[in-house]
C-alpha cells in the first residue's frame, strides 16, 4: 500500500554570515543587522526539499538612525541607504566645590578656627568667628552630631591690640592630628587664649606656651603653627594653631545599677579611654572584685548606658542601667505563599524559649519547617521584627545565597538572636518570614478539535512544573472530558493560554453497535462518515473502545533526530510502513483509540499524535524584540543553548503550540517564542508625519525624542499592540496614522 497525502513543503536556501552546522539537508540560518533601505530578499523562487525547513537571514546591511540633534532628520530619498546626520554630543559642565567653610582670613589650612573638614561652622554650633567685630566667640567640649570632628576653643574676647606696638592676647584654635576624632576635649582649667606682651611679627615657640597648654590631659602636644604674630584686616590678632595627640589611656568610670531597685550592682574602672571614642559597657567587664556583695552579672543584661558611650572628658563617669534575665519566649512565624498570594504550605510558628544566654542564635533543620519546592522569590519574601520589615534579597546577596537557597538556608545564615537590643532597651523578639515561592499563573483553554473554546480554567505553579490531571479535570467544562489524558501540560511564562483538548462527554455504553457510530448528541453529524472510499470496514467507529471520528484539515510533521514514526491500521494494529523522521504529512480525520488521540496520513493509515506535532503553514519575515537575546526550544519542547541576537530579523515558514504557547520556527529544529518576536513587511516607503510626532519603541513604548514633519524612508511595517506602525530608524517607529 503506498501512503498518501505526503506533503511537500517549500522552503528558503538564502545563505549569508551565519552559517548553522548539524542541521540535516545544510540548514541555513542568519542573524542579520537593521537596515532602513534594503528590503527582504524575494523568497518566492527558493524550494527544499519535503524534510527540510531552512530559517533565513532577512537582510545583512547596516541599519542607521536619522537623527539631528538627537531627532530624526529628514532623508534623501533618492538615497537608498539611511544615514545619521548632525548628530549632536551631549556635555556636561561640572563644577567643584570646596565643602569647607572657614571663618578666619587665614591661607594655611591648619590655621582654621572652625573645622576644616567639610564642616560648617557658624556661631550657633560654636565655632570661631573672627570676623569684623574683633570678637572670637567659641565653645568648651562642643561636638558635631557624629562626634567626629569640631575643633574648639573657650570663650574669650580679644583685647589684643591696646596700640600699635603692644599685643596682650592671642586666641588658640585647637585641633588633633586625628583624621577621623579633630575635637580636642579640654579641661576646665585650659586657657582659650594665650596672654602676655607681645608685638606684631613675633614668632612664638612651645616655650612661650604654659604647662596647662602643654599638658592637657588625654592629649600629647605635638607642635604650633600660625606661630608669627598677625594682625587681619581689621586689626584683630589672626590665631595660633596648637595641634595634639590623641593617648588612649584617659580614664574613666561605668556604674551599674539595677535599673529595677536603682541599686548598685558594681564599679568598672578603666584606663584605656580615647577622648572622643566611644567605650564598652556590658555587664561582662565587671570583675568580681568590682562587683558589690550578693550580685552575679550573670543574671543582668545591660539595658542602656547613661548619657551615652562616648568619651568627652577625662575621668568621665558612666551609668550603667542593668536589667534582670528572666526566661521569655518567642515565635518564628513563617508564612509561604504563591506570586498571587495564595498559601502554598499552612503558616509554620516555631517556639523558643530565651534564656540567660542573650547571646545565642538560632539555628534549623528541614526537619523543623516545610519548604515548597519552588525557588524563592527573594526580592518579594520580607521579613519583619517589630515595626521593622526588609526585603529578604539583602541578606541574600550579603550571605552569596541564590535560587537554589531555601529560606531554612537564609534563616541559618543569618544567626538569628533571641534579644533585640538598641539604646531604648533590649526585649525578646518575634519574627515574621512572609516568603514568596516564584510561580506563574497560566489560562487553560478547553477546546474541541474545531478549535471551538468551550471553557476556561487556570493553573499556578513553578516554571516548568506539570500541571497536575487534578488541577486540569476539576476545572472541566459540563459536558466535557479530555480528549488526551496522556499529554503532558507545563507551567510555562508565556501569557498565551494552555490549549486542553477536550470532546464531548461519551455514554457509560458507547456506540449503539449499528454502523452508524451515531449517539445521542445532536451535533455531531461527522459520525459514522466513511470518508475512506473502497474500504469496507465502516464499523472502526463503533463499539467502546472508539470516540468519534472528526473531519479536519491539518499538517502533522515528525519530530527531527527521533527516527522512523509507526504507523497504525483503523483497528489500531501496527503496520510495516512508517513515517520518516522531520517529514511533514497532510491530516484529514483525527480519533481517539483506547484513550490515545490518532492523526490519519493515508488510507487505514494513522499516526499517534503523541509522535507528530501539529503546525500551521506562515512564511512570514520576524524579529525580535530590542530588549534582549531570545532564547530557543528544539521541536521536542527542550531549551537550548544558542539564542537569537536583540533586533535581528528571521524567516519562519511555520508556527506551532507546544505546551499550548505559540512559537515560530526559523530554523530545521529550532524554535522561537511568539512573544519574543513580532511579524513585519518589508517596505520601501516614504512617509511624511502630519506635524511633529512621538517615536515608539518596538513594544508601543513612547521614547523621548519626537520626530518633525520631513520626509523619511520607511523601511518595515509592522503592527505593533494593534497599531500599524513604520520603521524609521533601529527601534524607532512612527504611527501609519499620523502620516500623510
Amino acid at each position: 500500500m503506498r501512503i498518501k497525502n505526503k506533503i511537500t513543503i517549500i522552503g528558503i536556501s538564502l545563505f549569508s554570515a551565519v552559517i548553522l552546522t548539524n542541521l540535516q539537508n545544510q540548514e541555513v540560518k542568519a542573524d542579520t543587522t537593521d537596515t532602513t533601505t534594503v528590503p527582504t530578499d524575494s523568497k518566492s523562487d527558493n524550494s527544499t526539499s519535503s524534510d527540510s525547513s531552512l530559517a533565513e537571514d532577512t537582510s545583512n546591511n547596516i541599519d542607521t538612525t536619522n537623527t539631528t540633534n538627537d531627532t530624526t532628520v529628514a532623508m534623501d530619498t533618492s538615497d537608498s541607504t539611511d544615514t545619521t546626520t548632525n548628530s549632536t554630543e551631549d556635555s556636561t559642565n561640572t563644577t567643584s566645590t570646596d565643602n569647607t567653610d572657614t571663618t578666619t582670613n587665614s591661607t594655611d589650612d591648619s590655621t582654621n578656627t572652625a573645622s576644616t573638614d567639610s564642616i560648617n561652622t557658624t556661631n550657633d554650633t560654636g565655632s570661631a568667628d573672627t570676623s569684623e567685630t574683633g570678637t572670637e566667640t567659641t565653645s568648651t567640649n562642643s561636638t558635631d552630631n557624629d562626634g567626629t570632628e569640631n575643633t574648639v576653643a573657650n570663650s574669650t574676647t580679644d583685647t589684643s591690640t591696646t596700640d600699635s606696638q603692644t599685643i596682650t592676647s592671642i586666641p588658640i584654635t585647637f585641633k588633633t592630628t586625628s583624621n577621623v576624632i579633630k575635637t580636642v576635649y579640654l579641661s576646665s582649667d585650659t586657657p582659650s587664649s594665650l596672654t602676655g606682651t607681645y608685638t606684631e611679627g613675633q614668632t612664638l615657640t612651645a616655650t612661650d606656651l604654659p604647662e596647662s597648654l602643654l599638658n592637657i590631659p588625654g592629649y600629647t602636644f605635638s607642635s604650633i603653627s600660625n606661630s608669627t604674630i598677625s594682625l587681619d584686616s581689621n586689626g584683630n590678632v589672626n590665631p595660633i594653631t596648637l595641634t595634639y595627640v590623641i593617648n588612649n589611656n584617659s580614664s574613666y568610670t561605668l556604674t551599674y545599677i539595677d535599673e529595677d531597685t536603682g541599686e548598685p550592682v558594681g564599679v568598672h574602672s578603666a584606663t584605656d579611654g580615647t577622648l572622643g571614642n566611644t567605650v564598652a559597657y556590658t555587664e561582662e567587664l565587671l570583675t568580681d572584685a568590682e562587683t558589690n556583695d550578693g550580685y552575679d552579672k550573670a543574671d543582668y543584661y545591660v539595658d542602656y548606658i547613661s548619657p551615652n558611650n562616648r568619651l568627652t572628658e577625662y575621668n568621665g563617669n558612666f551609668t550603667v542601667y542593668l536589667k534582670k534575665l528572666t526566661d521569655s519566649t518567642y515565635n518564628f512565624t513563617i508564612n509561604q505563599t504563591n506570586s498571587s498570594g495564595d498559601t502554598l504550605i499552612p503558616q509554620t510558628t516555631l517556639t523558643f524559649t530565651g534564656t540567660k544566654d542573650l547571646y545565642s542564635t538560632i539555628s534549623m533543620d528541614s526537619s523543623q519547617l516545610d519548604v515548597a519546592d519552588l525557588e524563592v522569590d527573594w526580592d518579594k519574601s520580607t521579613v519583619s521584627a517589630g515595626a521593622v520589615t526588609n526585603s529578604l534579597s539583602i541578606y541574600v546577596t550579603h550571605f552569596g545565597l541564590d535560587d537554589t537557597s531555601t529560606i531554612v538556608d537564609l534563616i541559618n545564615k543569618l544567626g538569628l538572636s533571641t534579644y533585640y537590643e538598641n539604646i531604648n532597651g533590649s526585649e525578646y523578639r518575634n519574627y515574621t518570614f512572609n516568603v514568596v515561592y516564584k510561580t506563574y499563573q497560566n489560562t487553560l483553554s478547553y477546546q474541541t478539535s474545531d478549535g471551538t473554546e468551550v471553557g476556561t480554567g487556570t493553573a499556578e505553579d513553578g516554571l516548568d512544573k506539570t500541571i497536575s490531571t487534578e488541577t486540569i479535570t476539576s476545572q472541566l467544562p459540563n459536558g466535557y472530558e479530555l480528549a488526551d489524558s496522556d499529554t503532558i501540560y507545563k507551567i510555562s511564562d508565556s501569557s498565551d493560554p494552555i490549549m486542553i483538548l477536550v470532546q464531548k462527554e461519551t455514554t457509560s455504553g458507547g456506540s449503539s453497535g449499528s454502523g452508524s457510530g451515531s449517539d445521542d448528541d445532536d451535533d455531531d453529524s461527522s459520525t459514522g462518515t466513511d470518508v475512506d472510499t473502497g474500504d469496507d470496514n465502516s464499523e472502526t467507529d463503533s463499539g467502546s473502545e472508539n470516540s468519534d471520528i472528526f473531519q479536519i484539515d491539518d499538517t502533522v510533521s515528525t519530530y527531527p533526530d527521533a527516527g522512523d514514526v509507526e504507523l497504525y491500521d483503523d483497528e489500531g494494529n501496527t503496520i510495516t510502513q512508517t513515517l520518516q523522521e522531520n517529514t511533514d504529512w497532510k491530516t484529514d480525520e483525527k480519533k481517539v483509540f483506547n484513550g490515545e488521540l490518532y492523526y490519519r496520513v493515508a488510507t487505514n493509515t494513522w499516526v499517534k499524535a503523541s509522535s507528530v506535532y501539529l503546525y500551521y503553514t506562515n512564511p512570514v519575515d520576524v524579529r525580535t524584540y530590542f530588549d534582549s537575546s531570545k532564547s530557543l526550544i528544539s521541536t521536542d519542547g527542550q531549551k537550548i543553548t544558542r539564542k537569537l541576537s536583540a533586533g535581528s530579523d528571521w524567516f519562519s515558514d511555520r508556527y506551532a503550540y507546544f505546551n499550548g504557547v505559540k512559537y515560530y520556527r526559523v530554523a530545521l529544529n529550532e524554535w522561537v517564542k511568539a512573544s519574543d518576536v513580532y511579524e513585519y513587511e518589508s517596505s520601501q516607503s516614504v512617509v511624511t508625519p502630519n506635524s511633529s510626532i512621538s517615536i515608539y519603541d518596538d513594544t508601543g513604548n513612547i521614547i523621548s525624542k519626537t520626530i518633525d514633519n520631513y520626509s523619511y524612508k520607511a523601511d518595515k511595517i509592522a503592527t505593533i499592540n494593534g497599531v500599524k506602525m513604520y520603521r524609521v530608524a533601529t527601534n524607532e517607529w512612527i504611527a501609519v496614522f499620523e502620516t500623510n
